[in-house]
């Protein structure tokens, strides 16, 4: 499985989805301080701004991730949703919609849920995906935070998922099935700490950045229950199809 991340930050999705044998091949974050960690530890083309993303034309991918700004749905803050000019769901629906890959992974705080979340899946159904939401907190998956998010899986209609927005069914089971227990999560690190608090430089001695870059940042050990979840329904497929935009395919 090839994949790309949006609002990448310092990298939460990839070290989860790499853990499951997928290849990164390009990344997007506008954060210069998060640029150098990406540089450092992947060393795939890295894309400043989501916005201008499509002028840039990145390679077709099967997979797309992302998780574009939370401010406006965030209880923390002023909660003005859509009319908010930092909401950029507009702009990564426009990605998937162009790029067109079989998946698409979404992450956003919880409250979106109240304000938004219908609104975002009705959008993926206009471009021609399913969808389906999962409220998923870190300590599901073992972390010692409770930390609530909303992660959205779509696939392009009629290639790996059945049903409408709001039943998908395949991935529903999939994803029960890992959280009852048959898929065991060993402790580690994930090079990502729990809590909020950096304690070594890693090489980056700037610590309000690195702060606030924890801040952004997604526990890996969900896309990683995502993407085994994923590789178990590809097992069910053929190889995916070429993505048809006017893009050479590419090769898996």
């Amino acid at each position: 499985m090839t994949y790309a991340t949006c609002f990448s930050g310092i990298g939460g999705w990839e070290r989860g989805l790499n853990e499951c044998g997928w290849k990164l091949q390009w990344q997007c974050e506008i954060d210069e301080f998060c640029r150098q960690i990406l540089e450092r530890d992947f060393g795939v083309p890295i894309y400043k701004d989501a916005r201008t993303l499509l002028r840039e034309r990145p390679i077709p991918v099967d997979v797309i991730c992302a998780s574009w700004p939370c401010q406006p749905f965030s209880i923390a803050g002023r909660k003005g949703g859509e009319a908010d000019n930092r909401d950029l769901w507009p702009t990564i629906l426009g990605v998937v919609s162009s790029l067109r890959p079989t998946w698409f992974l979404g992450e956003n705080v919880v409250n979106a849920a109240n304000m938004v979340l219908d609104s975002w899946q009705d959008g993926l159904e206009a471009a021609g995906y399913q969808s389906i939401a999962f409220d998923i907190p870190t300590c599901a998956v073992g972390l010692p935070t409770l930390e609530r998010h909303i992660w959205i899986i779509a696939a392009r209609d009629g290639e790996r998922v059945a049903g409408n927005t709001k039943g998908n069914g395949q991935v529903r089971s999939r994803l029960h099935e890992w959280s009852d227990g048959s898929l065991e999560i060993k402790p580690r690190r994930w090079d990502l700490p729990a809590s909020r608090l950096l304690r070594s430089t890693k090489g980056f001695p700037d610590f309000r950045n690195r702060i606030r870059a924890l801040g952004n940042a997604i526990c890996p050990q969900i896309p990683y229950l995502i993407g085994q979840a994923i590789n178990e329904i590809e097992k069910d497929h053929q190889p995916l199809t070429p993505v048809q935009n006017g893009h050479s395919p590419h090769k898996r």
